[in-house]
């Protein structure tokens, strides 16, 4: 969870992510995403494809599923956007909500010039904005943006490859080897079943091709995670990793970022339980196991350069997201030999109910070999015999829960400093903050360099 169970905290809570597509929802009809098309053609022939087509149909409904299955199937090809083949370079704006202004593409390769490169719109009325020239070809890091209305300069919602700075996002047309970058993948829905699609994070390390194969992190709530940006803050992972790596402490690994949908609460549990405001919720975490273990992890591992062994894999979450981590791990054993939870709601399904908890579904079935992390601020409010739960978790960051569960692991044959690692940030708050400043140390304990 997060902080106070009100009811306005809980809602905006569960929306954290903001406004995912229905369950199920996939924009070109489920076609894999897995599957890497078969390069018979170039995605600017795919391009030129698109805009026939728009040309010759009439209805706007027919025209709106061309765009999508042409975004859907560039976006999950071999270079994704934007579009570089035949000596051309096309961006492509799709702006379903028409905003008004002309769009331009200024990068490093025109001197970030508004005036240069304005958009084409190849049908009138129909908002898709297309830009086609000469490829710049840059022979290094490559960063652009677009500008509406001469003032306005957005990143490519669609550019693969991407980062961060003090002016927000922008897009790489080449993202260079010296520096890490991030790669989307829009509407993920692999093995999703019920569960909402969602937009997955990949964050690439710097000298990436250089350095093998690489250990894997899959971390929840991944629109916290990168950049300044997230509801309640953000991890800037990306930041603390390349720091960690340059360090010479962690050696280059890659980051897999799931954002949480609005059934956030739902799918990050593994029980139900009763929480003021919002009655009995929770207890969809076998189907969100299911999306990560069978969906999200063989993507990535076929996309990169990863390594396959269990022994490489991690996976890392806070608040609710430490509880699934946990969970999943638990649940499909074999796929992760790493599991991290920092300030847990542990006591999940204790709360308002008498629902097993993670620690007794340890005890239960305990996934010896399974190394863990385990961490939380807060203090144990005088006493942690005397604290319910529910004030455990609003007040005091679940330490209490957080050190029984340590202690369980030590007594079911966990072994502190080789297989499990304990932490307490004394006094420290439930937030992105604190938990930014105890990633380092986590990477070091998983990663160290050899």
């Amino acid at each position: 969870m997060r902080r106070a169970l009100t009811l306005a905290f809980a809602a905006a809570l569960a929306a954290c992510s903001g406004s995912p597509p229905a369950p199920g929802t996939t924009l070109d009809g489920g076609a894999p995403d897995t599957v890497v098309p078969t390069p018979t053609k170039t995605d600017l022939d795919r391009l030129n494809e698109l805009l026939a087509a728009l040309k010759g149909e009439p209805s706007d409904p027919a025209r709106r599923a061309l765009v999508a299955t042409f975004l859907h199937d560039v976006a999950y090809g071999a270079a994704g956007f934007p579009i570089r083949a035949g000596g051309k370079l096309a961006v492509v704006y799709w702006d379903p909500a028409a905003t008004a202004g002309a769009l331009a593409l200024a990068g490093d390769f025109n001197g970030w010039s508004t005036s240069t490169s304005p958009f084409d719109e190849p049908i009138m009325g129909f908002p898709l904005h297309v830009r086609i020239e000469d490829d710049p070809k840059p022979a290094a890091r490559s960063l652009y943006k677009l500008v509406r209305g001469g003032a306005d300069w957005l990143a490519d919602p669609t550019a693969r490859r991407y980062g961060f700075d003090p002016n927000g996002e922008y897009s790489l047309l080449e993202p260079g080897a010296a520096a890490g970058h991030l790669e989307r993948w829009p509407e993920f829905h692999e093995s999703a079943g019920k569960l909402a699609a969602r937009p997955l994070a990949v964050w690439v390390p710097p000298h990436a091709e250089a350095a093998g194969l690489l250990p894997l992190l899959v971390m929840q709530d991944g629109q916290n995670l990168f950049g300044p940006g997230g509801a309640f803050g953000s991890w800037q992972a990306d930041d603390a990793a390349e720091l960690a790596v340059a360090s010479g402490d962690v050696r280059p690994f890659l980051i897999a970022g799931v954002p949480s949908s609005a059934a956030r609460l739902d799918e990050y549990t593994p029980t139900q339980d009763t929480l003021p405001d919002l009655g009995t919720v929770g207890g969809q975490a076998d189907a969100y196991a299911t999306f990560v273990t069978a969906g999200v992890v063989p993507f990535v591992r076929s996309r990169y350069h990863v390594r396959p062994e269990s022994s490489q894999t991690a996976i890392l979450g806070s608040s609710l997201g430490g509880l699934a981590s946990l969970y999943v791990a638990q649940k499909v054993p074999g796929v992760f030999g790493f599991a991290g939870s920092m300030s847990g709601t542990l006591s999940w399904g204790s709360i308002g109910q008498s629902n097993p908890t993670i620690r007794e579904r340890y005890v239960a079935a305990p996934p010896l070999g399974l190394s863990l992390y385990l961490d939380s601020g807060g203090d144990d409010g005088g006493g942690c015999s005397t604290l319910s739960a529910l004030d455990s978790e609003l007040y005091h960051d679940q330490y209490c829960e957080t050190v029984r569960l340590r202690d369980t692991l030590l007594g079911l044959g966990w072994t502190m400093g080789k297989d499990l690692g304990y932490a307490w940030a004394p006094g420290a708050a439930h937030s992105e903050a604190e938990w930014k400043k105890r990633f380092p140390d986590v990477l070091r304990g998983w990663f160290p360099k050899k």
